[in-house]
């Protein structure tokens, strides 16, 4: 497990947010609090489970901190590019990015399609 930090770039200033932002501490801390505090890993993995807990009805047991990650690259990756998720996320290579985190759709070449048309035709009118 890499203790290294990442930069989570949002749409607010983060500034605004939490003055003394540049102050962060050694300890794994991820999240300033709303009174000037540190939220470290494990209160962030309590409160995401409250989180996922809250939500009536609804089966969120599968929503992690990893699948947010990878919905908010793929997201940025279709409005506008792979170089602008794979920023988003901190990221200092595409290939990551691109590998780990993108959904891609599979629709496969284009010119191939009608010989597949073709193929499943045939096969059809032999059986």
């Amino acid at each position: 497990m890499s203790l290294a930090r990442e930069k989570l770039l949002l749409p607010i200033s983060l500034p605004r947010l939490s003055p003394g932002h540049d102050r962060v501490p050694d300890s794994g801390a991820i999240f300033p609090t709303s009174v000037g505090t540190w939220l470290d890993k494990n209160n962030y993995a309590a409160r995401f489970r409250q989180v996922r807990e809250m939500a009536d009805g609804v089966d969120l047991s599968w929503v992690t901190s990893h699948t947010i990650r990878k919905t908010v690259a793929t997201q940025v990756y279709r409005s506008s590019d792979l170089k602008g998720a794979s920023q988003q996320l901190g990221h200092s290579e595409v290939g990551v990015t691109s590998k780990h985190y993108i959904e891609h759709e599979n629709r496969g070449p284009a010119d191939v399609v009608g010989v597949l048309d073709a193929f499943i035709a045939r096969t059809q009118s032999v059986a």
